[in-house]
């Protein structure tokens, strides 16, 4: 890179946390410089420059120059090794966008080739850590309130009982990609709701994804699949897209009939750490006498999502993080799944 170029992130996360934010912000640059967007986490995002014309949407090759005429996007990009580079021509103040979250916003300032107000490496590191530790903390903080909550139980009439799993809301930059809790364990015969408190898509999945590209728009993403009445531990079961205002809803329950520890995953943030278990013990005392009573049970201290799985969820996770790096623009353009 030349001297005066610099290096953006388009996003950024850690396990169960996606900051959907251009970091930092907002960058001042020379004339002529070049500006390149890594994309180091595995939320998909674009950088788009003005608003497209015509449909359907075409990417821009990079790298690429911009000079503020024209409508200048990215592919739908996300993952590591990833980057996106435009060389601006043009003094002036350019704000640009992601098409996918609606409050992912950033301006690149151009000042004249000769000025010294231009922004260095060093100082825009800088702002870029302060703004993504911002972001990531508001999110630990939802985080960490849905972990001390009770988990929430309901004695069902026949003397079985319901617990609450819950997915956390998000904020304007960024998204809870986690279960809480994560793991549970429950009698046989006991059911499972899952709820989602989220704009964001989720869904709830046990068993490998079918063969075919998990991404927004894949018809057996949406899908609903539940094979019986209840689970018993085999086959592939997905609620389809859960979420606020959503069409499905935003609860998915099952009941478990069959003692064992089953993976639960979501098909869409995997491979951003969003998966859990569930123990299901055989039963020792029917009660169906027992009266309805709400019996909260504190939650044990979260250890993160990524690696809770065990050997179950390898070969899920690996396929999600295999077909990753495989998103088209035109799938995901036409058929995305907006977050706000």
């Amino acid at each position: 890179m030349a001297e005066d170029d610099i290096v953006l992130l388009a996003g950024s996360g850690e396990g169960g946390y996606a900051v959907n934010a251009f970091l930092p912000a907002s960058v001042t640059v020379r004339q002529g410089a070049a500006l390149r967007w890594d994309f180091p986490w595995y939320e998909p995002h674009t950088i788009s420059f003005g608003r497209p014309t015509a449909t359907p949407i075409t990417s821009t090759p990079s790298p690429t120059t911009y000079d503020g005429a024209e409508f200048v996007t990215s592919d739908v990009t996300f993952g590591p090794g990833k980057s996106y580079t435009i060389q601006f021509s043009r003094a002036g103040a350019y704000a640009y966008h992601c098409l996918i979250h609606a409050y992912q916003k950033g301006t690149v300032v151009v000042v004249d080739a000769s000025s010294s107000d231009a922004d260095s490496q060093a100082t825009v590191d800088a702002r870029a850590r302060d703004e993504y530790s911002a972001a990531v903390a508001e999110l630990k903080s939802i985080a960490s309130a849905a972990r001390a909550a009770p988990i929430e139980t309901h004695t069902l009439p026949d003397g079985t009982a319901e617990r609450i799993i819950k997915i956390a809301r998000e904020t304007p930059f960024g998204d809870v990609q986690q279960y809480f809790p994560p793991r549970i364990t429950i009698d046989e015969g006991d059911t499972l709701t899952w709820r989602s408190a989220a704009r964001t898509p989720h869904t709830v999945t046990l068993g490998p994804f079918p063969a075919g590209v998990p991404l927004p728009g894949n018809p057996l993403v949406d899908a609903v699949s539940r094979p019986a009445n209840s689970y018993e531990g085999a086959g592939y079961w997905n609620s389809g897209v859960l979420g606020i205002d959503r069409e499905l809803g935003t609860e998915f329950s099952l009941t478990f009939t069959r003692p064992g520890t089953y993976a639960f995953y979501c098909i869409l943030h995997a491979n951003q750490g969003q998966a859990g278990t569930v123990e299901v013990v055989a039963r020792t005392q029917p009660s169906p006498s027992t009266p309805p009573v709400v019996q909260p049970t504190p939650l044990a201290p979260a250890t993160g999502t990524g690696g809770a799985l065990g050997s179950r969820e390898v070969p899920v996770v690996a396929l999600l993080a295999a077909v990753a790096t495989l998103g088209g623009f035109g799938l995901w353009l036409t058929c995305r799944i907006a977050k706000r």
